[in-house]
C-alpha cells in the first residue's frame, strides 16, 4: 500500500465527492440522547464509522468498540490507549489511529484481528488525526504533514 500527499485542487474534488449532498430543510434527524446513559461502560468518544454490515465503530479514550444496534463490544485490549480516528473500508476492514502517550500508530481490525500498518503511519508521522474511506474504497488519512491518499494497483 502506497500513501502519497495530495495537493489543494485534488483534495477539494475529493473532498466535494465524500461529503454527501445537504438535503431539503424539511428532513430531521432524530438523536437518542439516552443511549449513553444506558451503556455507562463506554469511554468518552472521539471517533464514529459506519460499516456496511451495520455496525457502529466507537474510537473511545479507552479503545475501539462495536455497537450492533443492541450494547456495545470492545474489540481492543485493554490498556491499548485512545482510539482517535477510525474508518470502514469496503472490504470489511475497520481502520483506526491509536494515540498513547506522544505516539499515534494505525492499525486495521480484521476478521477479529488487529495488527499494526506501519505504512500508514510512517506516512502520516507523526501520526493521523482523521481518517476516511471514500466512494471507491480509497483510505484518506490528514496529519500535520499533509493529506495522504491510498494509491491503488
Amino acid at each position: 500500500m502506497v500513501f502519497v500527499t495530495v495537493w489543494r485542487a485534488r483534495l477539494l474534488a475529493a473532498l466535494c465527492a465524500i461529503v454527501p449532498a445537504a438535503t431539503s430543510s424539511d428532513a430531521r434527524a432524530t438523536f437518542d440522547s439516552g443511549l449513553v446513559r444506558r451503556h455507562p461502560d463506554v469511554p468518552p468518544v472521539h471517533a464514529l464509522a459506519h460499516d456496511a454490515r451495520g455496525f457502529l465503530w466507537v474510537g473511545a479514550s479507552r479503545g475501539l468498540y462495536r455497537f450492533d444496534g443492541a450494547g456495545f463490544r470492545r474489540v481492543t485490549p485493554l490498556g491499548f490507549g485512545a482510539v482517535v480516528a477510525v474508518a470502514a473500508d469496503p472490504r470489511g476492514r475497520v481502520w483506526l489511529a491509536r494515540r498513547q502517550a506522544a505516539e499515534t500508530s494505525v492499525y486495521v481490525y480484521e476478521d477479529g484481528r488487529l495488527e499494526r500498518d506501519e505504512t500508514l503511519g510512517a506516512a502520516t508521522a507523526p501520526g493521523p488525526t482523521a481518517l476516511a474511506v471514500d466512494g471507491s474504497g480509497r483510505l484518506w488519512a490528514t496529519s500535520p504533514r499533509g493529506v495522504f491518499v491510498e494509491q491503488q494497483g
